[in-house]
């Protein structure tokens, strides 16, 4: 299998950079952003009551922001993980307090995982669920984990949906790629999730660049209580824009689905572009008084949203 698998040629539109561009990148030989004129924060902060307040409230409909993109969503009692990330990953430390995902939420009902890059999917933390934890994974993703003892594996493919203990998870488009090793460049899926009970839906965005598919979710649902959109790795615009939205562009897209509120992720834990850390949520806070958007929710790493 390979990007020119059937599968996957529909999805070669993604306006990306090659490794000379990264080469550039990495050796400034193309002009960065202007960090020093914008805002951001002293520091990110974070809430250290998150495995009480996970713990008291087993029946209540919410969102638990872990740190990056790690998140519970919890609907109708039950628990879903979406991109587990506990502490470090390969080649990039950790700037914040290490995550307590599993002590949280010892056995979910599921985990999701978005795409294969190491600060979505990292192996460290999988390895600690048990193996009977059932795993929905974009498509090309199944034999990783069944090669590891996972015995509960599905593999999704964009507007595919599965059950969950009773929630309804479907696996959405997104403008990105997928990379783990020096030979598979783009032969796994990459992607979002929406999951939804009776009464709430919760769409969790991924990794994403900025692009019409966000209108075409829109269309398709009729309510998203809140959205969990990236707004960090932007930075330098020329090289991230493609794959990464900025705080602006997390705006448009959540405009796009209609979403109630907007919970930021994707910064604050790991430095992966060239945006001073602190800087996302300042910039997000500039650009919703900007937009006049008021729906948007900056929790604490470790911070929860009651969605009733």
């Amino acid at each position: 299998m390979g990007y020119q698998d059937a599968r996957f040629a529909h999805r070669a539109d993604l306006g990306g950079h090659g490794f000379a561009d990264l080469l550039k990148w990495r050796l400034g030989m193309e002009p960065g952003d202007d960090h020093a004129s914008r805002p951001r924060w002293e520091s990110i902060p974070v809430a250290y009551d998150t495995l009480a307040v996970v713990r008291a409230n087993p029946s209540r409909a919410m969102v638990t922001w872990f740190g990056h993109a790690s998140a519970l969503i919890r609907l109708e009692g039950v628990n879903i993980l979406v991109d587990p990330v506990e502490g470090s990953i390969p080649f990039v430390r950790r700037e914040s307090p290490d995550a307590r995902i599993l002590d949280a939420v010892p056995r979910p009902a599921a985990v999701l995982i978005t795409h294969n890059h190491f600060d979505h999917m990292d192996a460290t933390t999988l390895e600690r669920f048990e193996r009977g934890t059932p795993m929905i994974v974009p498509l090309g993703m199944g034999e990783w984990f069944t090669k590891r003892g996972f015995r509960s594996v599905k593999e999704m493919d964009w507007w595919e949906s599965v059950e969950v203990a009773g929630l309804d998870v479907k696996y959405l488009p997104a403008r990105h790629w997928s990379k783990r090793t020096l030979f598979d460049t783009l032969e796994t899926l990459w992607g979002g999730y929406i999951v939804r009970s009776k009464t709430h839906a919760v769409y969790h965005a991924g990794d994403s660049g900025y692009f019409g598919g966000f209108a075409e979710i829109g269309k398709r649902f009729d309510r998203i209580d809140v959205t969990l959109m990236p707004i960090g790795a932007y930075s330098p615009r020329w090289f991230m824009q493609a794959a990464h939205m900025d705080p602006a562009e997390a705006i448009k897209a959540t405009l796009d689905v209609k979403a109630a509120a907007l919970i930021p992720i994707h910064y604050g834990s790991f430095r992966l572009s060239d945006e001073p850390m602190t800087e996302p949520p300042a910039m997000m806070e500039v650009a919703a008084r900007e937009a006049g958007f008021d729906r948007t929710r900056l929790l604490p790493i470790g911070g929860t949203l009651f969605l009733d």
